[in-house]
């Protein structure tokens, strides 16, 4: 007697429907997609473009599956001869695109969101995404995500964390820009060493390797890797009070500069620059006295018979006291043991005019400059909630960035003197929705400067490059598959 379940016998999950109108789709699939994973051969991570095989002349000489790397391998599905290809250096260039870049393309490759239909109707995201996609496979470009990524993804309801994350990371092949606050601090240690030296408006070299986890400028090959991390407790809690503090922080300071009639620009620029070193002292000596008060805030509550009211604040030290720990190794190391000497050329680097130097303080202080100007000026609206993170994006990747695509907002700031020239420094161009033509010939320029031997190289290694339009669309039905599998 056979125990297959038929078509129009009650579903085996408990829904009283019959089978065929339940659970047998899923079943099928089920089955489908672990007969594949059963039945994978080498031969199956062998793709083309197939070429005549050395060895038994045969038309099967392909291309083994590769991640990227210093080569790739050629290898015959027929006899299983190898040959080993190496790729010759490169320099791609680094492209940042701003979370609401991200975001449009994302609605625009993903059928199921809200606003896709809206989207579509404004052919440069489908034309922007194109061009990367298709610069990034020929190993021409690099659009490095990070953590203003990942943070602002997660606030996202349409589309969805993972389908912004697909897209970031399906563009960016493993790179990721540091945080703000290492960035920051990989600076500050290489201008103290030139302040310590003498030279402390000497301009830091700002190498993209430096501050990206993985190698821009390694080649990539076809296939991507991606860990699929939830967020941990409490992340979108702290992401949403941290942006609410500093918004509501923002609100009597921008008042104040409504008021500040006939300032000079560089009055408030010098302003911020002094308040990066006194924001970044009064954040350590309040870490240390809450740690000082620490073992008599467990006492009490033990002595009280409570649990431990544990706040991981209490016990990580903030970014700025990570700051002043490596001024103070550097300093050690340049023979300034005595702690109070120590302390005392702290306060004296932190509050000097020579921090302006440093590119992340230069550009943040003059963007707050520029918004205090406009502020001045008659503006009346009050900086949005993403602001501070415009800010921080933009003062931190710029300078390690040969392009990036920003709001509107952002861009004409950028745009103003003395900024502009400022920022011209750096060598980065900037481009928004309102030059979004100039970024589509920026594209094209790109691809039409590659060498002869480069693209040759990417036609062998890779054949023909074609941007992966069902990106999002393969994404849920992977979603679905894999729920199919973890399923009983």
């Amino acid at each position: 007697m056979s125990n297959k379940l038929g078509r129009n016998h009650p579903c085996h999950c408990g829904s009283e429907k019959k089978y065929k109108k339940c659970c047998l789709t899923k079943d099928e699939r089920r089955a489908e997609l672990k007969r594949r994973i059963a039945t994978v051969s080498r031969k199956d991570l062998i793709s083309g473009p197939y070429k005549k095989c050395s060895m038994c002349r045969e038309n099967t000489f392909g291309v083994f599956i590769h991640t990227g790397g210093r080569g790739y391998l050629r290898e015959c599905t027929t006899c299983g001869h190898k040959e080993e290809h190496s790729y010759p250096s490169i320099q791609k260039k680094i492209i940042y695109l701003d979370q609401f870049f991200i975001s449009n393309i994302a609605k625009a490759l993903d059928p199921q969101a809200q606003s896709h239909i809206k989207v579509l109707e404004q052919p440069f995201w489908i034309d922007a995404y194109t061009k990367l996609d298709i610069l990034s496979k020929k190993n021409l470009t690099t659009c490095p995500d990070s953590s203003f990524h990942t943070d602002e993804s997660l606030l996202s309801g349409d589309p969805p964390y993972k389908m912004l994350k697909r897209v970031y990371e399906h563009l960016s092949h493993g790179c990721t820009f540091y945080d703000y606050n290492t960035i920051t601090r990989f600076q500050v240690q290489q201008h103290l060493e030139n302040y310590i030296k003498g030279e402390p408006e000497k301009p830091l070299e700002l190498d993209a390797t430096t501050v990206i986890h993985g190698d821009p400028h390694e080649w990539r090959g076809g296939m991507g890797i991606s860990i699929n991390m939830r967020p941990y407790d409490g992340q979108l809690e702290t992401i949403h009070q941290d942006r609410k503090a500093w918004y509501e922080g923002m609100k009597p300071v921008f008042e104040r500069w409504q008021k500040e009639k006939g300032r000079d620009f560089m009055d408030w620029f010098n302003e911020e620059v002094s308040a990066f070193g006194k924001a970044t002292i009064k954040a350590h000596v309040a870490f240390l006295e809450k740690r000082v008060s620490l073992s008599q805030k467990y006492a009490d509550q033990t002595l009280a018979g409570q649990e431990h009211d544990i706040d991981l604040n209490d016990i990580f030290p903030p970014p700025s006291s990570q700051m002043i720990d490596d001024i103070i190794r550097i300093m050690k190391g340049r023979g300034v043991l005595d702690v109070q000497e120590s302390y005392r050329k702290i306060a004296e680097y932190l509050q000097s005019k020579y921090i302006a130097s440093i590119p992340t303080v230069h550009i943040s202080s003059l963007l707050f400059a520029a918004l205090a100007r406009k502020a001045a000026n008659g503006q009346k609206t009050y900086p949005n909630i993403g602001t501070i993170t415009d800010v921080n994006a933009i003062a931190s990747l710029l300078p390690y960035c040969d392009a990036m695509f920003v709001d509107n907002a952002m861009a004409a700031l950028l745009n103003e003197q003395p900024l502009k020239k400022d920022i011209e420094r750096y060598g980065t161009k900037i481009f928004c929705l309102n030059t979004k033509e100039q970024f589509l010939a920026y594209l094209d320029e790109i691809e039409s400067t590659a060498s002869p031997e480069h693209l040759a190289v990417v036609a062998d290694s890779g054949g023909e490059v074609e941007p992966y339009m069902s990106l999002l669309i393969n994404e849920r039905q992977d979603e679905e598959d894999e729920d199919i599998l973890e399923s009983k």
